[in-house]
């Protein structure tokens, strides 16, 4: 497990070297939309640039990268990935005392060669 800044931790092709390495991206939102101030070290930029790191890395076959966002992300369904909709019950959520419907819109983006099967129980994840 690596973890730090993005940019170091998936620049180079380090990982290449790896075998198959499974990755999981959470930025900051990355529409305008979303709730302010909710970040201790804030970005508009960072859910741009990890989609476009993405795009250029998930057709990579021993990538497994799951993202996780908002709606911004939605291009990454013409290049194949694949998404669960799920909605969120604790956290940031509940800031918002039941009344934050960002939590609808909570989605997971799976890499073309992440293995295919049912990663959530349903008593777990709520379909959104």
């Amino acid at each position: 497990m690596v973890c730090g800044d993005w940019t170091r931790v998936c620049g180079g092709d380090w990982q290449d070297n790896l075998g198959v390495v499974g990755m999981f991206f959470d930025p900051p939102y990355g529409v305008t939309d979303r709730r302010k101030n909710i970040y201790h070290c804030d970005s508009t930029t960072v859910a741009g640039e990890v989609l476009e790191w993405c795009k250029n890395h998930g057709g990579i076959e021993t990538y497994r990268i799951v993202l996780s966002g908002y709606e911004e992300y939605e291009e990454l369904g013409n290049l194949d990935w694949t998404s669960k909709s799920w909605t969120a019950h604790g956290g940031y959520s509940n800031l918002g005392k039941g009344k934050n419907q960002n939590r609808k819109r909570e989605k997971l983006w799976f890499s073309p060669h992440c293995l295919k099967m049912e990663l959530f129980a349903e008593s777990t994840i709520k379909n959104g």
